[in-house]
């Protein structure tokens, strides 16, 4: 396993890398056919995953024989949204809001 990074903030301090974009081709001329790319960072399907990574990886991956395959995010499972909103719930009893 490895790690890049994605969605570069525009400002004048250099980002981390390697850019997910940017490290395929390298994985590809070390023979690596598959990649598993996980946004560890999100748990919802916003732009920064699907444009970087759905969009802008992929092209990279496609342009260099890779297959990039990315899990769904946690906003899609069932389990995960009732226990936030089960969180939400008891905070708002704690905090006297319902």
């Amino acid at each position: 396993w490895s790690w890049s990074y994605q969605s570069a903030g525009r400002s004048p301090e250099p980002w981390l890398g390697p850019q997910l974009e940017e490290y395929v081709p390298e994985l590809a001329e070390k023979g690596i056919k598959n990649i598993v790319s996980i946004p560890v960072g999100f748990v919802s399907d916003h732009v920064e995953i699907l444009f970087d990574i759905d969009i802008e990886a992929q092209k990279a991956a496609a342009e260099n024989g890779v297959r990039l395959e990315r899990p769904p995010a946690l906003n899609t499972d069932p389990v995960f949204m009732q226990q936030l909103a089960d969180l939400i719930q008891q905070r708002a009893a704690e905090e006297g809001w319902v």
